[in-house]
């Protein structure tokens, strides 16, 4: 496995002055820790999502696809943030409503076991 660190200081405020509180060229950083995740994948499993309570209870892996088929109204809640991953297809079907501020997004992912 390989691991790539990128660290990225934006703005043009990158070689400011250090009393000023900002990084100066030849100031160092010191990282503590780093957090490396594998996701998770399920890539043979067709995933329907009918209710709420199916979307909060999702396991969140890399399915091979994922139907949003509602009987009731399915709702992403302000502030939330959702991302499913697939390897086939995604689709909705019925009353699905994302709120303001929510993000929502699906990936097509290939399946790495």
């Amino acid at each position: 496995m390989i691991l790539m660190l990128c660290l990225v200081l934006s703005g043009a405020f990158c070689f400011a002055h250090s009393e000023e509180g900002k990084l100066g060229k030849g100031d160092e950083i010191t990282i503590d820790s780093i957090r490396v995740y594998q996701l998770k994948t399920d890539c043979d499993t067709d995933e329907t999502i009918a209710s709420q309570s199916d979307l909060d209870s999702f396991e969140y892996a890399v399915k091979k696809s994922i139907s949003i088929i509602p009987f009731e109204n399915i709702v992403i809640d302000t502030n939330d943030k959702m991302t499913l991953r697939v390897t086939d297809s995604f689709e909705i079907t019925g009353t699905f409503q994302i709120d303001a501020g929510a993000e929502f997004t699906v990936i097509k992912q290939e399946c790495q076991d």
